[in-house]
């Protein structure tokens, strides 16, 4: 009995701290810039490549565009992950609500 509770917890708080899907977007967000250490890279080499960039010098990084590949690569995972991962989340909610309902089931025969 005190096994199903602690697995019934593990899963609620799966669902609670973790959605897939959602960190699959995030991660794979077109739209994000690329940190750069200013050390790895100079502001004139920036300019040369004709990149759209801002620059943070209390942080010592350079913030930097993706580029197209970056962004088709970013927009093929989000297609090809996102299937899969709407499966995850939505496996992770059946099994919550299938140890529930056990546990309801098993107090309405008590």
């Amino acid at each position: 009995m005190a096994l199903k509770r602690i697995i019934l917890l593990i899963f609620s708080a799966m669902i609670i701290v973790s959605c897939v899907t959602a960190k699959l977007w995030e991660v794979t967000d077109p739209n994000t810039y690329v940190a750069i250490n200013m050390k790895d890279i100079s502001e004139r080499e920036l300019i040369d490549k004709k990149v759209k960039y801002f620059k943070n010098i209390e942080n010592g990084f350079y913030y930097v565009e993706k580029g197209a590949l970056q962004k088709f690569q970013d927009y093929s995972l989000r297609v090809l992950g996102t299937p899969i991962t709407v499966a995850i989340d939505a496996a992770t909610v059946i099994v919550v609500v299938g140890l529930m309902s056990v546990r309801i089931h098993h107090i309405y025969i008590k």
